[in-house]
């Protein structure tokens, strides 16, 4: 009988930089010119990304590019909520 455990696997953001050549960096983060974020279906880029872990909150301010399953939109700053694989969106600044 298979088991099925990927329901035991957690989601989790990965936080990342971007170089000047706009190649991802991991270390060093807050010394890049672009901050990545991944969560799930979501990819986010901007200037500046912080999240807590706590709370479960995605920050991202600064030339916004989002990605997800329904496409690629722009925006000045955006807050998501991430939890349990799900991505909510809390508030959007075009």
């Amino acid at each position: 009988m298979a088991r099925n455990f990927s329901r035991w696997v957690p989601f989790e953001v990965d936080l990342g930089g971007l170089d000047e050549s706009r190649e991802p960096c991991l270390t060093g983060v807050g010394n890049t010119g672009r901050q990545f974020a991944s969560y799930n279906l979501l990819s986010v880029e901007a200037d500046r990304i912080t999240y807590d872990s706590v709370q479960n909150i995605l920050v991202a301010t600064g030339n916004v590019v989002i990605q997800d399953e329904s496409g690629t939109r722009r925006s000045n700053s955006v807050v998501f909520h991430v939890q349990d694989g799900r991505v909510e969106p809390s508030r959007q600044n075009h």
